[in-house]
């Protein structure tokens, strides 16, 4: 097994737990969206230091593993997860891990249009007969802040979670016993 598929394979873990974890503080919260978008926060880490190419298949995997997760339709998952790593692409001279600010203010702003986005699929889906009738906006601007407020303060930081390490770093798609030749 190449180091780039155990890499794959972490970001999918990551990415499962991190929105398990969003369904278990939604749960808990009374339904109140408080709390960041952790999968976007793991993909814009990661879509700052990986190719392009990589960073789109991140967002297909991340816009299928959420769509197990979401009543969502999974084509607009897949829509907002690459329109996040194209807004990233053009805002990366913010997204700079000096600018703290400047990347809270960028990763809100990406956090923003993506909520906005998948709540209005949400809404455009058909309904389901015994929906309860809420403002389906409820929450996007929080969401964008506490996002902007993490991705200040952490966003270098999820790049380095165990496993992921292994689709930015250059030996990454070589086998293990290459790279360890290597060293």
């Amino acid at each position: 097994m190449t180091g780039r598929w155990f890499g794959w394979l972490a970001l999918c873990f990551w990415s499962a737990w991190a929105f398990a974890l969003e369904g278990a503080l939604g749960a808990g919260a009374h339904g109140a969206r408080v709390w960041p978008d952790l999968p976007l926060l793991i993909l814009l880490s990661l879509a700052l230091v990986v190719p392009r190419s990589r960073a789109r298949g991140a967002a297909l995997v991340l816009a299928a593993l959420e769509a197990q997760f979401s009543a969502v339709p999974l084509v607009a998952l897949a829509a907002g997860y690459l329109l996040a790593v194209g807004a990233s692409e053009a805002l990366r001279p913010w997204l700079s891990p000096e600018a703290a600010m400047a990347r809270g203010l960028a990763v809100a702003l990406i956090s923003l249009l993506l909520e906005a986005w998948l709540r209005l699929a949400l809404l455009r889906r058909t309904p389901l007969p015994f929906e309860p009738a809420r403002d389906p906006y409820d929450g996007v601007l929080f969401t964008a802040v506490s996002s902007g407020l993490c991705a200040a303060l952490l966003l270098p930081l999820a790049r380095s979670l165990p496993g992921l390490s292994l689709l930015w770093r250059p030996t990454g798609g070589e086998s293990w016993a290459a790279a360890a030749r290597v060293r």
